[in-house]
């Protein structure tokens, strides 16, 4: 066997967790905490057959085996991180004995404790900005038709037809400032806030663009002021529309998730 980490906390918020059976009754029931000074990591042993560095990297390769892994490893966090500060660790982080991961611990111990001070009583949510450049066009479209006063039916007819040309650039444009404008809003009422990478309609499903893909940090008592804030912006812009997620274990606010 070894040892497989998935957070680091504070040894006295997580000891209560993991001997109350009935606390996170989701938990998996062999998980235990190995402890260094006031610092625990949270971990499971698992077979090294499946999870030693050489089978990993193998096994990563199989997409169905990874997808129930990864998915597992997230839902230990998230029921975790409800009760207590953890710093969550990525995915396939193992350690051949206890010894190894006390190691660990007293390596990044002033690290460890500066992120989980500024961790504390803090929840991350994720905001994503998609706009259906169809229905925007149609706003920009409208905007455009109307003739200046005084201008000559051909005058009039040109600039009608420059304006229908760059329809999907103007339209583009005014997504990418909406986006912007959110991020504003929501950055002013939060602790720290980072963008990630745009995905593709292939990746998320969807017929609209992601313009904005957002995470941001929020101080538990505010979160419900932060999440009306989102509800607010939300539609704001006929084809604009917000996607709210979380509260997330903080992987985007920790360099061990990286």
């Amino acid at each position: 066997m070894v040892y497989y980490l998935y957070g680091i906390g504070w040894s006295e918020e997580l000891a209560p967790i993991l001997s109350d059976p009935g606390r996170l009754a989701d938990l998996p029931p062999d998980l235990m905490l190995i402890s260094a000074q006031d610092l625990s990591g949270v971990v499971k042993p698992v077979p090294e057959k499946d999870f030693g560095e050489d089978a990993l990297v193998e096994r990563v390769r199989d997409v169905d085996w990874l997808t129930v892994q990864a998915t597992r490893h997230n839902a230990i966090l998230s029921l975790i991180t409800r009760e207590a500060t953890v710093i969550p660790l990525k995915f396939g982080l193992v350690f051949h004995n206890e010894e190894n991961v006390r190691i660990r611990l007293e390596t990044d111990y002033d690290r460890c404790v500066r992120q989980l001070r500024m961790l504390c009583n803090r929840q991350e949510w994720g905001v994503k900005v998609y706009a259906d450049l169809e229905r925007i066009k149609s706003v920009v479209l409208a905007q455009d038709t109307v003739t200046p006063v005084g201008s000559s039916p051909g005058r009039a007819y040109i600039m009608q037809r420059r304006a229908q040309l760059s329809v999907s650039e103007k339209a583009r444009d005014l997504a990418r400032n909406h986006a912007r404008q959110v991020l504003e809003s929501l950055e002013r009422v939060t602790v720290r806030w980072r963008t990630n990478q745009v995905l593709s309609r292939e990746a998320t499903g969807r017929t609209d663009d992601m313009m904005l893909n957002a995470v941001f940090l929020v101080e538990a008592g505010t979160q419900e002021s932060f999440c009306d804030l989102v509800r607010q912006l939300d539609g704001a812009i006929k084809g604009i529309a917000l996607e709210l997620s979380g509260p997330w274990p903080p992987y985007n606010f920790t360099a061990d998730s990286e």
